[in-house]
């Protein structure tokens, strides 16, 4: 897994959040989320938050999807 980086940070990086929250036992998940954002060239990271890890993306995340 990519070293997680602060909500601080991704926000900084101009990253959004896309999925979430995961817990130590699925970090499984989050490589596989991550290698598609790889292979889709999308600019991505894990980021820690609180206890749990999220997935955040450039583009389109879920609170711009939860406005619709």
């Amino acid at each position: 897994m990519n070293k997680p980086i602060s909500p601080t940070a991704a926000e900084k990086r101009g990253l959004r959040p896309l999925a979430g929250p995961y817990s130590d036992l699925e970090t499984w998940m989050i490589e596989n989320l991550c290698a598609d954002l790889r292979r889709g060239g999308i600019a991505h990271a894990v980021v820690k938050n609180h206890t749990a890890f999220e997935i955040w993306r450039t583009g389109i995340g879920w609170r711009e999807i939860k406005k619709i």
